[in-house]
């Protein structure tokens, strides 16, 4: 059974086609004679994890604009109404398929006092990775003895 689409869910969908539209375009010009599927694949997977971050760090980090904002003399409440009334703007774009733009607009509010690249510096993704990487590092070491002697240059898999 096809199942049509609302022009509401097609508006949704553009932002999702053109970002892989804007793919496609890039892996035509990287693709050539000898390119192999993984490095395929890891570009793709790095051009969406970027997308990712781009899009939600900025909500993730509100609350440490806003503490940097309290360091300088900001009022928490004030700060906190402003930070809630531009993420609910910022998300009712993305529902609306365009792109959030929250750093844009908390950039904007001079009752935050902080720059578009004061801003950005708090958004710096290696503040927000947790312990993530010494937890890699014990998994890597853990299994270091099941991937002793394995040969991973050698594509196929026989089961």
């Amino acid at each position: 059974m096809i199942e049509l689409k609302t022009a509401k869910e097609i508006e949704e969908m553009k932002p999702a086609g053109r970002f892989v539209g804007e793919i496609l375009k890039e892996l035509k010009a990287m693709t050539k004679v000898g390119t192999n599927l993984l490095e395929i694949d890891e570009y793709v997977h790095k051009k969406i994890v970027d997308r990712t971050i781009r899009e939600y760090l900025p909500f993730l980090a509100t609350e440490n604009i806003m503490m940097e904002a309290v360091k300088r003399g900001g009022d928490r409440q004030a700060l906190h109404e402003v930070i809630r009334q531009c993420s609910m703007e910022a998300t009712a774009r993305m529902k609306n398929g365009e792109e959030p733009e929250l750093l844009s607009a908390l950039a904007e509010r001079p009752e935050l006092g902080l720059s578009r690249d004061e801003l950005a510096g708090i958004l710096d993704a290696s503040l927000y990775i947790g312990r993530c990487p010494e937890q890699v590092e014990r998994f890597l070491k853990k299994i270091e003895p099941l991937l002793d002697g394995a040969d991973i240059s050698e594509s196929e898999i026989t089961l």
